[in-house]
């Protein structure tokens, strides 16, 4: 049964054991499938940019100063994204 073995698994790492509930829910395996399901989630995840959170309060300050209300801090961000989106 798959509980035991659990337990087995818990007693090596000097775990406490896992009690069988009235309803129990049937652990399982993750299939091959899964496993490579996961694979690809994790490095797409893994390609994703770090957010940086002082980045992020920075950029609020600055839309509190009223900082990107200036014309040519509007046109330097326009053509920023302009030159991305068409690089």
């Amino acid at each position: 049964m798959q509980i035991e073995h659990i337990n087995n698994l818990l007693h090596l790492s000097g775990q406490e054991r896992v009690e069988t509930p009235k309803r129990a829910v049937a652990l399982s395996v993750p299939k091959k499938s899964d496993q490579t399901d996961l694979s690809l989630s994790k490095s797409v995840i893994d390609a994703q940019p770090d957010v940086r959170m002082d980045r992020i309060e920075a950029a609020r300050a600055r839309m509190a100063d009223g900082f990107y209300d200036r014309p040519e801090v509007r046109e330097e961000i326009a053509g920023t994204f302009l030159n991305a989106q068409f690089a």
